[in-house]
């Protein structure tokens, strides 16, 4: 069974500029040919926005597509085949009920594929395999299922607003299914994108349509530039600093003779250096699907506020659909709260829609377990591995925590001043972002050596420290609760899961009405979002960055 699914062969030959390539980086065949993959599905996006008929896009993207993840990882691209085919099969035998098959086939299947690869180890030593790939497959598998058996199995009065919106009750001919699951080179690294808005776009539908008010290509021409960006920085930043700052730093002499602080900081560094390897892929997917026109998000009205517009009222396009990081905004995160709104945000709200809100019972609030067991769920589905257990059991007391110091931040200190530059708030601010960033970084040291005795030598060499501070948070907040401002009462429904599993899980809005679905009004005003009654949520270019920060959103 292990030599079954671990089996696998490429009929592409290695070639000369392949070996160049990789005598000047260092980079094994496998992270080259991902790169170049990656390169190849760049210029598909800039190709495929030019071709106006719906099933020529979804030819394109369905043999584009399956071309560029063959190219790095040859045969074993037959999983997703397999699985997809197995999903599609059952959406058209059994609709009712094609979401939780949809469950028990891919995910099952993609842990039998972890363990058979040895996933984890394997990436950290620079050899790939298509399992990552096999992720974001099973993650939009699952989301396509779940909302056609919704479709047909729900009342429309019983969907969300965020179900109502992504919701079909129409099989997609395998053409167009094929083409969204391969989506040229979606699979190489996500982001996870929903059927809906891959249907839209083909079909050039919803804001998209040819009657609706034309999407300016130099919007998306700017996303896509900037994602590149972002992804050349992150690749020279990685290349520079992972020659010594690698996280086999954590079991060398130098790093045992260190004081305690030195420790926290190489944490810091080491978890830092390994999250632009993310940045960069995650780049280049946003970049491919930006140029394709596939990030645009919304129009979004303005009512001239400043002299910059003269005073008159105008819409302004806003993009971000495929975003999936935010580098610099999680690097220099104050609360782990927000985190997740910044960091593999597409899996988030996966995660958020797909667990933690189905696992939460009408009329019932979401609890700590709610979230512990949506956290519970991500680690699985990254591997089998200690490590990722270890990490994402942590991040949801990381995400909790950060909920009791905010409510004793509010009730103390009260909201902090807007671009204040007084200097105790800038020091508090300071101190935030390093507690923040050390109980990720803390965590992190997990995610990367995966294996028991390693990740237990990382924590233990610093005295699980940022774990026990984590803790004794919790248990204070627990033991000695203080009165939230009527504010931010609702962001903190509960025992405070509710707004933590908003940032764990990629949305920022479990806040909203306090019941945990998300489907509150909140408004977007200038650089921040207001959401329920009075919690405040930074976002990047004062619109939010994913149609799921956008349902029932009023414009102020």
């Amino acid at each position: 069974m292990k030599a079954l699914f671990s089996l696998s062969s490429n009929l592409i030959p290695v070639m000369q500029f392949e070996r160049d390539f990789m005598q000047f980086t260092g980079l094994t065949l496998d992270l080259t040919r991902f790169a170049f993959a990656f390169i190849a599905a760049v210029l598909s996006g800039m190709l495929v926005r030019w071709i106006r008929n719906p099933a020529a896009r979804n030819l394109f993207a369905a043999v584009v597509g399956l071309a560029l993840v063959y190219y790095p990882f040859g045969s074993h691209v037959m999983h997703g085949v397999i699985t997809s085919l197995a999903t599609y099969l059952v959406m058209w035998l059994v609709p009712r009920k094609c979401g939780t098959l949809a469950w028990l086939i891919c995910f099952p299947y993609l842990t039998v594929l972890h363990v058979a690869n040895a996933s984890g180890v394997n990436w950290n030593a620079g050899d790939l395999d298509f399992t990552g790939g096999q992720m974001v497959l099973t993650l939009k598998l699952i989301s396509m299922a779940m909302c056609f058996q919704d479709a047909n199995s729900k009342k429309p009065e019983e969907l969300s607003n965020y179900q109502r919106e992504h919701v079909f009750a129409a099989l997609p001919s395998l053409l167009e299914f094929l083409g969204f699951v391969f989506c040229f080179g979606n699979l190489l690294a996500g982001p996870v994108i929903e059927f809906r808005d891959y249907q839209m776009w083909v079909r050039r539908e919803g804001p998209w349509a040819p009657a609706a008010r034309k999407v300016p290509w130099t919007g998306d021409f700017r996303a896509g530039v900037r994602a590149w960006a972002t992804a050349m920085v992150s690749m020279v930043f990685y290349l520079t600093m992972e020659k010594v700052w690698n996280f086999r730093l954590l079991a060398t002499p130098w790093y045992a003779a260190q004081p305690l602080l030195v420790k926290l900081v190489t944490m810091q560094i080491v978890g830092t250096t390994y999250r632009t390897r993310y940045y960069f892929a995650w780049s280049l997917g946003h970049c491919s699907l930006a140029f394709a026109g596939l990030d645009f998000l919304k129009w979004e009205d303005t009512h001239g506020e400043n002299d910059k517009d003269g005073g008159r009222d105008q819409r302004v396009g806003v993009w971000g659909r495929c975003r999936n990081a935010q580098p610099l905004r999680v690097e220099f995160c104050e609360s782990s709260r927000l985190l997740a709104q910044y960091w593999n945000t597409t899996t988030g709200t996966f995660l958020r829609r797909y667990v933690y809100e189905r696992l939460t019972l009408p009329g019932r609030k979401p609890t700590f377990v709610t979230l512990m067991v949506t956290q519970l769920v991500s680690g699985v589905w990254h591997g089998l591995y200690p490590g990722y257990i270890m990490f994402f059991a942590g991040s949801a007391v990381l995400f909790a925590h950060s909920t009791v110091v905010y409510n004793y931040e509010r009730a103390f200190l009260g909201e902090a001043p807007k671009n204040s530059r007084n200097p105790l708030w800038l020091l508090w601010w300071a101190v935030k972002v390093f507690l923040t960033k050390q109980g990720l970084d803390f965590l992190a040291m997990a995610f990367l050596w995966l294996t028991w005795k390693e990740c237990v030598a990382a924590w233990a060499s610093v005295y699980y420290l940022p774990l026990l501070y984590m803790v004794s948070v919790l248990v204070l907040g627990n033991l000695f609760p203080v009165k939230v401002k009527k504010g931010a009462k609702k962001a903190a429904a509960g025992d405070g899961s509710s707004a933590a599993a908003a940032a764990a899980t990629g949305g920022a809005a479990a806040a909203g009405n306090g019941d945990g679905n998300g489907d509150g009004e909140g408004v977007v005003s200038g650089d921040h979002m207001y959401l329920g009654e009075g919690i405040k949520l930074a976002l990047v270019d004062g619109a939010a960055s994913r149609q799921d920060l956008t349902n029932g959103l009023k414009q102020e």
